[in-house]
């Protein structure tokens, strides 16, 4: 249950100040100032969108007593059933008295007032969603955009796509600076919590809708190109977003990936790891780690991820398909064929 994980992650917070995430959080923060250029995007400023973000957040932390906290839930059934997964409780009092404990035990609400420091009224996070929206909407006209709402969790949600509305924990983007951070996520995967990566978490998540994939093909180049997808969209929903903020990585990551991705490639096929449906090996090259032991400690993890967003990259550049056409092909093998893709030294 949400609501249950809600309340003993809430009562074992690890301590925010963690060693050496400070120097990732800098370079990452620093190539955002640093790459400021666009890349070549349609105007979708008469584009009818607009984002106002629900604070949930506030209301639920001013609500007094058990009676404050009974008509919040009723006034939000999407909340207390998607969120709270309230149904699941003995009566829904039970629920109740726990939410009512949660909100007023004095670490969460250290790590609500965190967040109130860090984030202020929404303007400019209402303002990049609006803007992500609008392509969005550019895009797919048929896209109805859903209702954005902040909620405070004591780190059982980040961002939580439930189509017609999307809940943001705020307390998981904090950054560093905060008081608590979330427990057992490692440095690489945690570095990325911050307020930077909000929106391109939202894009990424928003993606899935539009990805078309054939569910027998369970190879490494289906889950390549895949994610190569989901990228290629979210850099045409974020035309101003740099590289390393849509897939995660920092700076000095993405360079090693670009500099090395004529031997990365030559590693691939020496390998024949394309066609590997092992669910072993696509995790390797494919999930979430620090970096890719196989090829090097200097090769990001994740790996065939980005590889794959340079083979779609390539196909969209040689096909002259249009963003929606793309998302619906699912074939990743014609993909990939007909990328042409052959990397060169850099």
């Amino acid at each position: 249950m949400r609501f249950h994980l809600w309340f003993k992650i809430s009562m074992t917070f690890s301590k925010g100040y963690v060693i050496g995430l400070c120097l990732t959080a800098v370079c990452t923060l620093q190539s955002c100032k640093k790459k400021s250029t666009c890349r070549e995007h349609p105007d979708v400023s008469t584009l009818n969108s607009t984002v106002k973000i629900e604070r949930l957040d506030q209301r639920l932390f001013q609500c007094k007593d058990k009676k404050s906290i009974r008509l919040f839930l009723q006034e939000q059934p999407a909340f207390a059933h998607a969120i709270i997964e309230i149904d699941r409780y003995p009566s829904h009092e039970e629920a109740i008295d726990q939410l009512y404990k949660l909100t007023h035990d004095s670490y969460l609400d250290t790590l609500y007032q965190d967040t109130q420091h860090a984030f202020g009224d929404l303007t400019e996070l209402e303002k990049e969603l609006q803007q992500a929206c609008r392509f969005m909407r550019y895009y797919y006209p048929s896209f109805k955009q859903p209702t954005f709402k902040s909620i405070v969790t004591g780190f059982a949600i980040d961002l939580y796509n439930q189509d017609s509305i999307v809940y943001i924990g705020l307390d998981y983007f904090v950054g560093p600076k905060a008081h608590y951070r979330p427990q057992g996520k490692p440095q690489y995967i945690l570095r990325r919590y911050q307020r930077e990566y909000i929106v391109p978490t939202y894009v990424i998540s928003l993606a899935s809708s539009v990805n078309a994939y054939d569910p027998l093909d369970h190879t490494l180049l289906a889950s390549m190109i895949y994610w190569g997808k989901t990228y290629y969209f979210a850099e045409h929903l974020l035309p101003c977003t740099p590289d390393s903020l849509i897939i995660g990585y920092t700076e000095d990551e993405l360079q090693r990936a670009q500099g090395s991705e004529l031997a990365i490639w030559q590693y691939f096929l020496e390998k024949k790891l394309l066609f590997q449906s092992n669910p072993m090996v696509v995790s390797k090259y494919s999930d979430e780690r620090p970096y890719t032991n196989e090829i090097g400690t200097k090769c990001p993890g994740r790996i065939a991820q980005w590889m794959g967003w340079q083979i779609v990259r390539q196909y969209a550049k040689k096909k002259k398909c249009t963003l929606s056409d793309l998302m619906h092909t699912s074939n990743a093998q014609q993909i990939f064929e007909e990328s042409g893709y052959r990397p060169t030294n850099k």
